[in-house]
């Protein structure tokens, strides 16, 4: 046998006691068996009053919403059956329709034959505020009080003031716009407007379409729901009872 042939031996030799250490070893790990791994008592304890925890916690959550769910249906029941005898009052106020056209008539006959003093009488009773015709007639919402009037001027002004800055944001189309049209659609788009269900009117006076006022709606709600949020309003409520 050539010194070649002998080399040639030697490598499969060689190679074969290779392949057979790698099987030795494979079944030997293979039938090894996994080492168990078991909580102690004090880790059992400490997950359990975790979970207890975590679950008393979301139990409170809810029990919170519950409440003030609850107690904003009765509100708004109250005022709605408020609202409902005092036009159940007013409608009975006389005995039929005759009587009623009759003493309609009988204002209209008072009244000055010219229309703009008619329309400055008018006013003129309508502005007094210590009559108790002009109290009922605004707690009956048939007229503004001077405070809604102020109200509905301060909204006004402020829809207006939004609406030119998101005409800004939209004409630039940046980052930073994009950013601000967030923050601005998001605080506007609040629980008010999805209950008394108006998005169409909002995105009218904002000139936007109503999938972005909704879209709004949406990240202020994921903002509010999220962990950060919730942590923050934590330490605020802990600060307040420090």
């Amino acid at each position: 046998m050539s010194s070649k042939e002998g080399l040639e031996r030697y490598k499969q030799e060689k190679l074969q006691k290779r392949r057979e250490k790698r099987l030795e070893s494979y079944y030997r790990n293979r039938n090894l068996k996994e080492k168990e791994y078991a909580l102690s008592d004090e880790a059992v304890r400490q997950r359990q009053h975790r979970e207890k925890q975590e679950k008393e916690q979301m139990r409170r959550v809810k029990e919170t919403e519950r409440k003030r769910k609850y107690r904003k249906r009765k509100l708004e029941e109250n005022i709605n059956d408020q609202r409902q005898n005092e036009d159940l009052n007013m409608r009975n106020t006389f005995e039929n329709r005759t009587e009623k056209h009759r003493a309609l008539k009988k204002l209209k006959l008072a009244l000055p034959n010219s229309p703009d003093r008619r329309v400055t009488t008018m006013v003129a009773y309508l502005q007094n505020s210590n009559s108790p015709t002009v109290r009922k007639l605004q707690s009956s919402e048939v007229i503004s009080s001077p405070e809604e009037i102020e109200e509905h001027k301060t909204s006004k002004a402020l829809t207006e003031d939004l609406k030119t800055v998101i005409d800004n944001c939209k004409r630039k189309r940046s980052d930073d716009s994009l950013k601000t049209m967030n923050v601005i659609i998001s605080s506007v788009s609040g629980e008010k407007i999805s209950d008394n269900k108006c998005r169409k009117k909002l995105a009218r006076k904002l000139g936007l379409p109503v999938r972005r006022v909704s879209r709004g709606h949406a990240i202020r709600t994921r903002i509010l729901k999220s962990e950060k949020s919730s942590w923050t309003y934590k330490i605020e409520k802990l600060d307040q009872m420090q």
